[in-house]
C-alpha cells in the first residue's frame, strides 16, 4: 500500500510536496487554530494546497480563484474518483477578489499560498476587516501595495524583505500574534509565510 504522502508526490511533485509539508507543518502546530473548520482557500490555482489539506485533515475547503484551470479540474476529478468520501468538504468557487469580497464563515481561516503581488494585500485587508485568522505565502513583489500607501518608510535594498517587513509591522498593529518564517528550500521572494491570529 503506497503511503499517503508518495501518492501526493506523485500527484503534484516533489517540490510542491517540500513546501506544502513545511506549510502545513506550521498551521497544524498551532494550538489557537485547532477550531478551524473551514480553510478557505484564496487564489487557489491548480488547487494543490487544498486538496492537501483535504486529505490530511478533517477540515472543510472552499478554494477560491478567478479561474479554474484544466490542471486543477483533472486533480479534482482524480480525488472525487479515488477519495469520494471526502469530497464533500470540497468546493471550488470562481471568484476574482480584486472585485468582489472574500466570503467569511465562523470558524475559518483564509489561506494565500502564492498570492501574487496585491493578491496578498487583498486577503490581509479582507482578514484584518474580518478578524479572522490568515496564512499568507506572498510571492511577485512590486512597489504599489495597499495595506501601506500612506508609509514615510524609505524603500532601500530587497523589495520582498522591505514590503513583507510593511506586512508584518502592519498585521502587528491589528493582531495578538504574527509570525513571520522563512521556508527552507526555496528561492527568495516565494520563501516567507505571515500567519496571523486575532
Amino acid at each position: 500500500m503506497i503511503d499517503l504522502e508518495k501518492k501526493i508526490e506523485l500527484i503534484i511533485g516533489k517540490k510542491y510536496l517540500k513546501k506544502f509539508l513545511e506549510i502545513y507543518e506550521n498551521f497544524s502546530s498551532l494550538d489557537e487554530l485547532s477550531n478551524i473548520n473551514t480553510v478557505i482557500d484564496c487564489c487557489s490555482g491548480n488547487g494543490f494546497f487544498g486538496l492537501y489539506l483535504l486529505l490530511r485533515n478533517k477540515v472543510n475547503i472552499i478554494a477560491i480563484d478567478n479561474n479554474h484551470t484544466k490542471k486543477a479540474e483533472r486533480l479534482e476529478s482524480y480525488f472525487y474518483l479515488n477519495h469520494p468520501d471526502i469530497m464533500d468538504r470540497y468546493k471550488f468557487q470562481k471568484l476574482d477578489i480584486e472585485k468582489y469580497k472574500i466570503p467569511v464563515i465562523e470558524n475559518s481561516i483564509i489561506l494565500g499560498i502564492h498570492a501574487c503581488g496585491d493578491l496578498s494585500d487583498i486577503i490581509i485587508e479582507n482578514s484584518v476587516s474580518n478578524n479572522i485568522p490568515f496564512i499568507i505565502n506572498p510571492c511577485c513583489y512590486n512597489k504599489y501595495k495597499i495595506c501601506w500607501k500612506d508609509s514615510k518608510i524609505k524603500f532601500n535594498g530587497n523589495l520582498g524583505d522591505y514590503v513583507d517587513n510593511l506586512r508584518y509591522n502592519f498585521i502587528k498593529s491589528k493582531y495578538r500574534k504574527v509570525i513571520l518564517k522563512t521556508l527552507n528550500n526555496l528561492k527568495n521572494g516565494s520563501n516567507r509565510l505571515i500567519i496571523a491570529i486575532p
